[in-house]
């Protein structure tokens, strides 16, 4: 998968971006030290942050296609810094992708000055963007981070209890020409996959810790599967609430909406 920087992109996004700048947010801006994450801020003031996270092989950009425009266009978001945060997904290893998302969230808190106790975080995780989520949450409880009381997150389609990682497999080859060279076993030995297994360590470790922390704050505050899902083991962990189902959906495709009348979004925009 090709990743474009802002300033490098089609055509079609650069024009998107010159008219975002007419919009209830400020042109996008970089944040170089993550990757190619970037976000958005209001003109008019910031109540809130919406932080998506991405999953398994996917970016910034692609895993939420349209939402970058839907949401500017809405005012429900109008007063809200939305940020779309990027990482390695494919050669980190999970506990260091949790890591470096502590120290994003940590950063997100000196974009603005927080004085207002009114101001809240929302995360929003997709696959193992969920996974990573949780556990960062986790570990924000232990080290009793002051941000964790303002926020909520929101999972999408989680891998927070393991993969079925032939299927992962199968849809990365199908994704990326040159791995279609690989062999199974070869693919299979990208680092994150292991941490993807059901048996993992962090997978088994997460389950243990939700059961034993039983706290609000670190249990999601909706979980929304696709109803064709056959990439993630659809299993809910102690304390966790219903699933929402979006119906016609999978795996890849659930974010992926075009238009403010997607269930998808709609949900969205009911929970953050």
């Amino acid at each position: 998968m090709v990743k474009h920087s802002l300033e490098t992109r089609p055509v079609d996004y650069i024009k998107k971006l010159c008219f975002w700048g007419l919009g209830s947010h400020h042109p996008a801006v970089l944040i170089p030290e993550f990757c190619s994450s970037f976000y958005l801020e209001p003109r008019n003031g910031c109540d809130r942050t919406i932080v998506f996270v991405h999953g398994f092989s996917g970016d910034a950009e692609s895993t939420w296609q349209y939402f970058h425009s839907l949401m500017i266009s809405d005012s429900f978001f109008e007063k809200t810094r939305i940020i779309f945060y990027d990482y390695d997904s494919l050669n980190t290893y999970l506990d260091r992708s949790v890591d470096t998302f502590l120290k994003f969230i940590r950063f997100t808190n000196t974009l603005s000055i927080h004085d207002d106790s009114d101001h809240r975080i929302t995360m929003i995780g997709h696959s193992l963007g969920g996974l990573i989520i949780r556990k960062a949450v986790i570990l924000a409880h232990k080290n009793n981070e002051h941000w964790l009381d303002a926020s909520t997150f929101a999972l999408v389609a989680p891998a927070q209890a393991g993969a079925h990682v032939t299927k992962v497999v199968d849809e990365i080859r199908l994704s990326f020409r040159f791995l279609r060279l690989f062999t199974l076993t070869a693919i299979k030995n990208i680092v994150i996959l292991r941490d993807l297994e059901e048996t993992s360590p962090g997978i088994l470790s997460l389950a243990e810790e939700v059961y034993k922390y039983d706290d609000q704050r670190i249990k999601p505050k909706s979980i929304i599967v696709p109803e064709n899902e056959t990439v993630v083991l659809e299993r809910k962990l102690h304390g966790d609430p219903e699933y929402t189902v979006i119906k016609g959906r999978n795996h890849g495709n659930v974010t992926k909406v075009k238009s403010q009348q997607c269930d998808f979004y709609k949900e969205l925009v009911l929970n953050a």
